[in-house]
């Protein structure tokens, strides 16, 4: 019955939360930047299906949204900007702190963190399906739009619109693999951008960590652009897919397994660190 007790104040907590997020004027962003996505992805991509003489698969949109070299900058920061204040401590914090505790509240927190990343990374998902409606189809294999294109247009094999689903990313897994992939490495990423957040806010320097997740997604971007083996220490060049593979050897130049146990041990440290300091810090002096 405790237990049973404890899950429900949890979840009542998170839900709070999450609806006072939903009622959030940031999240327009959202909005603007799956029209951006929409020009810069989904417009060019039917454009090549038509040159093909094919259609899309309804999934391409989104695989090439999270691994466009464009729009892999712009998720992240978009997502900071959504949970700037995460996690938020009002004067009502305090109330609810004295209603479940601090554990719970935490516990309530991690859960509301991830229902955001669930609906901002659903959200791009099914607009990206949205967009190439009556251009795309579901089936198991990638469109003749991404895998023929660059044999119809030999000169075209280094145009912008072929960087978002590069060959290897195409030849070494199928759909439904780089979809997942994309989805939950992603979803990777933005926790532990959320978990960085929550460490500075309990640290009382909400600046520091805005600016800390900033130069991560920064540096991490710059790397990744240069291609240098230091890369794969930052988070952002685990979340890209096709960062992992060579062109045809199905050798992987870093495998996505090493990728994943990144994001769960930086994860779990945070989520640590977090719950330290939080069971010695003062709430009144945080507002």
């Amino acid at each position: 019955m405790l237990v049973t007790f404890k899950i429900t104040q949890i979840l009542r907590v998170a839900w709070m939360q999450y609806r006072q997020w939903l009622s959030d004027p940031r999240l327009l962003i959202v909005f603007v930047l799956c029209i951006f996505s929409k020009t810069i992805v989904s417009d060019a991509l039917i454009q090549q299906a038509q040159e093909v003489g094919s259609t899309l698969h309804f999934l391409e949109p989104f695989i090439a949204m999270g691994n466009s070299s464009v729009l892999v900058m712009f998720f992240p920061f978009v997502f900071l900007i959504l949970l700037s204040d995460f996690p938020a401590i009002t004067p009502l914090t305090l109330f609810v702190f004295s209603r479940t505790g601090k554990k719970t509240w935490f516990l309530g927190q991690i859960l509301f963190l991830y229902m955001s990343i669930l609906t901002y990374l659903l959200a791009i998902l099914g607009f990206g399906c949205l967009s190439v409606l009556g251009h795309a189809e579901w089936g198991n294999d990638w469109s003749d739009a991404i895998t023929k294109y660059s044999a119809v247009f030999p000169e075209k094999v280094n145009s912008f619109t072929m960087q978002f689903i590069p060959s290897n990313l195409y030849n070494q897994l199928s759909v439904s693999e780089a979809v997942l992939h994309t989805f939950f490495l992603l979803l990777l990423y933005f926790a532990f951008v959320g978990m960085l957040l929550m460490l500075f806010q309990l640290l009382r320097m909400k600046a520091v960590g805005l600016l800390s997740c900033i130069g991560v997604i920064g540096i991490g971007t710059a790397l990744c652009a240069a291609k240098v083996k230091v890369m794969w220490a930052f988070p952002m060049a685990n979340s890209i897919i096709w960062q992992h593979f060579q062109v045809i050897a199905s050798e992987p130049i870093y495998p996505l397994c090493a990728s994943y146990g990144y994001f769960m041990a930086g994860i779990l440290l945070l989520t640590a660190v977090c719950y330290f300091v939080l069971k010695r810090s003062n709430l009144i002096g945080m507002m």
